[in-house]
């Protein structure tokens, strides 16, 4: 699992240094420490819910024999290859968690917010993300580093 990793934003989005006004050009997203342990629990639980809403699907028209599944599961993590072991690209993981039945997508994002709200995002490498800078986020930016996220330290 990595320590820590950069997203570049696209967005306007500000901060206070010096007395002085500064865009934003980057975050510098960490991981989780078991301070956060109960909001990473509720993201890893709606991810795995999705992921067996999925399963399910596959199952019931028979495309999907689980017990192979698992197996190649398995021997993915085994591996240690950071895009085999999950199986997923973070774009497919949101599209999973986005199409379950079972998932609220809404409330999966008011969680992550939480998580980054909670000093795991500094803007810049610098300072912590306050809500007024989160609503900065584009939609789709939002999205995307939620997917890096999930992958970088969560799945």
């Amino acid at each position: 699992m990595q320590k820590d990793f950069e997203f570049i934003i696209k967005s306007e989005m500000q901060y206070s240094q010096d007395g002085n006004f500064i865009k934003a050009k980057k975050l510098l997203l960490r991981a989780p420490s078991i301070k956060q342990g109960k909001l990473c629990a509720k993201l890893q639980q709606s991810y795995k819910r999705a992921l067996n809403d999925q399963q399910e699907k596959l199952l019931k028209i028979g495309v999907v024999n689980l017990e192979k599944l698992t197996k190649e599961i398995n021997k993915a993590k085994d591996s240690g290859k950071k895009e085999d072991a999950k199986g997923f690209t973070p774009k497919e993981m949101i599209d999973l968690l986005q199409s379950s039945a079972t998932v609220d997508f809404s409330d999966f994002i008011e969680i992550f917010k939480e998580l980054l709200l909670d000093n795991t995002c500094l803007i810049d490498g610098k300072i912590p993300m306050c809500s007024l800078q989160y609503d900065c986020l584009g939609y789709n930016e939002l999205i995307s580093l939620m997917g890096e996220y999930l992958t970088n330290f969560l799945l």
